[in-house]
């Protein structure tokens, strides 16, 4: 697709109306708008160098990564993988850890999802356990395990030890499943309130809770999945966005305006 360099802080501001598009569900019209932002984010991250560069691959890791996140809404799990390999290339070379962890967990979500179309049972086990250790060795690797970490880091670690444990519930590990999402249960206990980390992922008490019912669900167990749904504070969940703000484009608008294509 024909793009052309534009400067950071508008890449930064068009990733920022994506992300308000994506919570405000506007799936269809991202689809069609999303692949020119990713386009445009690589040839400007190409055409720059040095520390700009570097924050380049920040912004590219981000646009990948809401592709990935896009991709498995609409139910495109080889294209949401694809995109996560990319998104964690990039944060890689940017070395910024929390954008590597959230690529992680887009990449773990489009492997359990993979996993549990396999036809063979090896192939499902393997999978979704190798969908469990890469969030929970991503999770530890944040380093908020201990200690008093930045709200953020503690809200990626989280959100990787409930993925990680709803991987577990649904491969039948229902020790290690309750194990994970009980450490997703102090970690939110020791920061009350409710925290994003990077990309779509929240956290929160509620968050810990909704994932307990998935989870026990998973594991078969109904009557304790029922039992943690009087602990969730439907004002805590994610929702469709708040209106557009000044900054954001009008509803209706087409996002292909974000990023125009080059003049011919």
């Amino acid at each position: 697709m024909p793009a052309a360099p534009v400067p950071l802080v508008t890449l930064h501001m068009a990733l920022e109306q994506a992300q308000q598009a994506f919570s405000r569900c506007e799936y269809r019209e991202l689809t069609g708008a999303l692949p020119r932002l990713i386009a445009t984010t690589h040839v400007s991250h190409d055409a720059a160098a040095g520390q700009l560069r570097e924050r380049m691959s920040a912004a590219l890791a981000r646009a990948y990564l809401l592709g990935s996140e896009l991709a498995t809404k609409r139910h495109r799990d080889t294209v949401a993988r694809v995109a996560a390999d990319r998104s964690h290339a990039a944060a890689e070379a940017r070395g910024d850890p929390l954008t590597i962890a959230a690529s992680s967990r887009a990449i773990a979500i489009s492997m359990r999802r993979h996993a549990l179309d396999a036809s063979e049972r090896i192939d499902r086990e393997a999978g979704l356990n190798g969908a469990m250790t890469m969030l929970t060795k991503t999770a530890l690797d944040l380093g908020a395990d201990h200690g008093d970490p930045e709200v953020p880091l503690l809200a990626t670690y989280g959100s990787l030890m409930c993925t990680a444990s709803y991987a577990a519930a649904q491969n039948g590990n229902t020790a290690q499943a309750v194990g994970l999402v009980e450490e997703a249960e102090h970690a939110a206990r020791r920061r009350p309130g409710t925290a994003g980390g990077t990309g779509s992922a929240q956290f929160s008490g509620t968050t810990v809770a909704v994932y307990r019912i998935g989870v026990h669900t998973a594991l078969g167990d109904t009557a304790k999945a029922l039992s943690y749904f009087d602990s969730v504070e439907p004002r805590r969940l994610p929702s469709a966005g708040p209106a557009p703000t000044s900054t954001a484009p009008a509803r209706g608008r087409t996002t292909a305006a974000w990023i125009r294509p080059p003049a011919r």
